[in-house]
């Protein structure tokens, strides 16, 4: 903003991009519900009508905001040939966790919970750890991540094996988004389309040759991403940063709250987005 420009007077930018973002409301309207459902002891059942009910007067209020603010994600969207790029690295990204993967003990500490609770759906939602007899109580702050709960619901009422919904197709989801995510965060900085493009590339490229071990951003990206703290990580963190500086350059209060839902969402994935 130029030294005597008001707010009102600031180009806008576009918000085509922000589509990407509405992924990160829905993982925060579920992170609501879960822990509404948690903290109440109600049947973990009724996370999935808690989270119709919170999505859909969290949408309507994130609409007339959006509306309020001239921040509708979408608006003017224009296709461009360099999203047929974004595209290809999207479907390569995919491809290769089909042939990468790095299970660790978070596997059996977290989704093991969320496993046990697919038989106890008109119970409330499990407080101790059930991959070992004893029942050792979980932290406040593991309970209080929804994704691996999430998926295992997902995998269950699609008939579709949780463990396999997890790792695999959770995976190739996440690892499809990364291209688009860097291309995002790019953009922020206004440069244009191709330069983005570039700029997620060398992203990806990065990515693929990193050897820093298997706590390295290369082997968390493409090893083991169906992880909620892997995703908060690799993708949260940069759109985190990117939003930031978004609004602090044009002090628009959607951006303001899309910050707070991707810390909610973040919350959801895993407990290092508490830190």
């Amino acid at each position: 903003m130029r030294l005597g420009e008001t707010i009102s007077e600031t180009p806008v930018e576009s918000r085509a991009g922000d589509i990407l973002l509405i992924p990160v409301a829905l993982g925060a309207f579920w992170t609501l519900s879960y822990q509404l459902v948690l903290v109440v002891r109600w049947p973990a059942v009724t996370m999935v009508w808690c989270f119709f009910v919170i999505a859909f007067v969290g949408s309507f209020l994130l609409s007339r905001l959006w509306k309020k603010t001239n921040a509708t994600p979408g608006c003017g969207y224009r296709f461009h040939p360099s999203q047929i790029l974004l595209l290809a690295l999207g479907a390569g990204c995919a491809i290769t966790v089909l042939f990468v993967r790095r299970p660790n003990q978070d596997d059996i500490v977290y989704f093991h919970r969320a496993l046990a609770q697919l038989s106890a759906l008109h119970k409330p939602v499990c407080l101790h750890q059930t991959s070992v007899d004893m029942k050792a109580a979980f932290s406040p702050v593991h309970l209080a991540t929804s994704h691996e709960m999430l998926m295992a619901l997902v995998g269950h009422y699609l008939r579709i094996d949780p463990l396999y919904f997890y790792q695999v197709i959770g995976h190739v989801f996440a690892a499809f988004s990364i291209p688009f995510v860097f291309y995002w965060c790019v953009r922020r900085f206004r440069l244009n389309r191709w330069s983005a493009t570039v700029g997620a590339l060398l992203a990806v490229a990065f990515l693929l040759v990193d050897g820093m071990g298997a706590a390295g951003f290369g082997n968390t990206a493409f090893g083991r991403m169906w992880q909620g703290k892997a995703i908060v990580w690799i993708l949260f963190l940069p759109i985190a940063l990117s939003l930031s500086y978004r609004f602090l350059l044009y002090e628009n209060q959607s951006d303001l709250l899309w910050l707070v839902l991707l810390a909610i969402a973040g919350v959801g994935l895993g407990n290092t987005a508490l830190y």
